[in-house]
């Protein structure tokens, strides 16, 4: 995989394929995600340390390291819905071993598990934003046409009342953990910037169907389909640089000529 000037080249170059008309930071969301679910994360402090040294290095100003980290270790918990525990564990320690968590980053997990309602609206919004109202209504339709995927877990008995109500199914987990309470949290990125995350996330597993669902969601929330394929090639930029063959990606026209 090289040296760590290996990789200090390859985050030059994703920065500069990343089309210039998408939020200016978003070039480094899209590369620790990457990082992230094709590598384990092992250099996300790698990409840190990088992006601190284009802001100044020791010089660089509290408020932008901060937010830096913020950002980075936000990536952490999103891809680990994704990606899984292991991969994003890695990046989590890898950006520890070079740098501690700013004081100012706060926790929104314990205020928002004692409103569900809310964690549910906050699924809803994100979908209706980047699938749109019919797809969303799809999505929960597919719940109702496979009963397992609804079913209730046993093992809720012991939990709250609310969630022994709304039952750990699938369905539970997806709109409730993987969406509610991370992947439509937008405190530390932008909705670009998120379904950005997400699309790297998948694709870098190869997960062709998913990918799919969401080179479709760029597209509809106004990306365009030359910043998607820009995107694209930084994600398989990456992934080549770890060694992973991307030949059966699926591509962004595949989405066009299915339209």
């Amino acid at each position: 995989m090289g040296p760590p000037e290996c990789y200090e080249a390859l985050f030059e170059r994703a920065a500069l394929a990343t089309p210039s008309t998408l939020p200016r930071d978003a070039w480094y969301i899209v590369v620790a995600a990457t990082l992230i679910t094709a590598d384990g994360g092992h250099h996300l402090g790698d990409l840190y340390q990088f992006i601190l040294k284009r802001l100044g290095g020791d010089d660089a100003p509290t408020a932008a390291r901060d937010r830096v980290y913020h950002r980075l270790h936000t990536v952490v918990l999103k891809t680990w819905t994704l990606a899984g525990m292991p991969r994003a564990s890695d990046g989590l320690f890898s950006l520890l071993r070079v740098d501690r968590p700013p004081k100012t980053m706060g926790q929104s997990l314990p205020g928002l598990m004692s409103q569900p309602e809310a964690v549910m609206a906050r699924t809803d919004v994100w979908w209706n934003f980047v699938f749109g109202q019919e797809t969303s209504a799809a999505i929960r339709q597919s719940y109702a046409d496979v009963p397992d995927f609804c079913e209730c877990s046993p093992l809720m008995t012991c939990f709250d009342p609310w969630l022994q109500r709304s039952s750990q199914s699938p369905a539970w987990t997806v709109d409730f953990v993987v969406y509610g309470l991370y992947l439509a949290e937008l405190t530390a990125l932008d909705r670009v910037e998120n379904e950005l995350l997400i699309l790297a996330t998948v694709m870098g597993q190869g997960a062709h169907r998913t990918t799919l669902v969401h080179l479709r969601a760029a597209g509809r929330i106004g990306i365009s389909t030359r910043d998607v394929e820009g995107v694209q090639n930084v994600v398989e930029m990456v992934a080549k640089h770890l060694g992973k063959d991307t030949t059966s990606w699926p591509r962004v026209q595949q989405v066009e000529a299915e339209e």
